[in-house]
């Protein structure tokens, strides 16, 4: 089987981690992967390192006309059985490059649970792929919004235990300076629906009890700006530390004592997964797939999302209770290697690709 992967975000995210996941369990298993990306991205560097067929294409939207005339020569000259597209972006491009004549089966992940836009348009886009989805909720989310349930799969996210099973914490607190803080880390894209500024105004309550502490804020994104100004207009800027992008996650995690997840919209969440896998205690909401991972007081504390207060009781629980961060951690580790593997994403994505071309 010969499959054509398309990619096109310009940065790194879980999508793209669980992509490269993916490539190399089915070449593992005698598959044959082909990843169409933008140029010069960290996706495409680490994809050519990985030893895996990549293939570099500007793609300035999703009505990117020339490119879709690309995409559509590389699928008949390529001869793929399967294009399975990994954004929204590709969806459209991958929709246009069919419309050549190709032959094959398209299979679209979905990894967010926003509404469908409406429209003719986006009628036509949304009839005819399959779809895999990484959670329940985003299954719901595609029905509701008028997609065949036949059409839709559920296959979580996964997880490479190999990262989180050897290796020393960062020297974080020597780093920055901190020595003995407790710390307290979230990792993801700065956008609204994920949720950072909930936490940066549960940190005056946190630092009443626990003033040492710190809290690391790991990524990206537009409202980078927006969240220094809210922590500098709280007073708390000082223990709230911006790290930008980092590519050394698993001895982040390593270090810190408890994980935050404050998302108010989230389709799954896999730096949550990673968080599980190194044993770190979880603090999230119970917004989309979220509770699908996390089972309140089993492995990790659930609060209502976009609630400050909640969300800094919730961390002072765990830092006061070591016996409880200790049964959290091992529990979240536990629910990682019994069910959001990366093996098990791959044989789940396996099978619906066995349904698809089977018809």
């Amino acid at each position: 089987m010969e499959i054509l992967h398309i990619n096109t975000e310009r940065g790194w995210g879980g999508g793209e981690q669980q992509l490269l996941y993916l490539a190399e369990g089915l070449r593992r298993r005698g598959y044959h992967c082909t990843i169409l990306c933008q140029p010069e991205t960290l996706l495409a560097r680490r994809s050519r390192e990985m030893g895996l067929k990549t293939i570099e294409l500007k793609m300035r939207g999703e009505w990117d006309l020339w490119a879709a005339l690309r995409i559509a020569r590389l699928l008949q000259r390529g001869r793929y059985d399967l294009l399975h597209l990994h954004t929204s972006h590709a969806h459209t491009l991958g929709l246009l490059a069919g419309i050549g004549g190709w032959k094959g089966k398209r299979i679209v992940s979905r990894r967010v649970a926003f509404q469908l836009r409406k429209g003719p348009i986006n009628k036509l886009k949304y009839r005819y792929p399959t779809y895999i989805c990484i959670s329940q909720v985003i299954r719901n989310v595609l029905i509701a919004d008028g997609v065949s349930p036949e059409r839709i799969n559920v296959v979580y996210s996964g997880v490479d235990l190999r990262r989180f099973k050897d290796g020393q914490p960062a020297d974080i607190r020597k780093e920055l300076g901190i020595p003995g803080a407790k710390i307290i880390g979230n990792i993801g894209h700065m956008a609204d629906h994920k949720g950072q500024r909930y936490l940066i105004e549960a940190a005056p309550q946190i630092f009443r009890v626990f003033p040492d502490a710190a809290i690391l804020l790991i990524g990206e994104g537009k409202l980078r700006s927006y969240l220094e100004r809210l922590a500098e207009r709280l007073k708390v800027k000082s223990r709230i530390i911006f790290m930008g992008f980092r590519t050394d996650i698993p001895s982040l995690l390593r270090s810190m004592d408890i994980f935050v997840y404050p998302s108010h919209l989230e389709g799954l969440g896999t730096s949550l997964l990673d968080a599980m896998a190194a044993e770190v205690p979880i603090v999230a909401t119970t917004t989309g797939g979220i509770p699908e991972v996390v089972s309140d007081g089993i492995n990790g504390i659930l609060v209502p999302p976009g609630d400050s207060q909640s969300l800094a009781q919730a961390v002072l629980t765990i830092l006061q209770n070591n016996d409880l961060a200790k049964k959290l951690s091992q529990a979240g580790r536990e629910t990682v290697e019994k069910r959001f593997t990366a093996d098990k994403m791959v044989e789940g994505t396996l099978e619906v690709y066995r349904k698809v071309t089977a018809n």
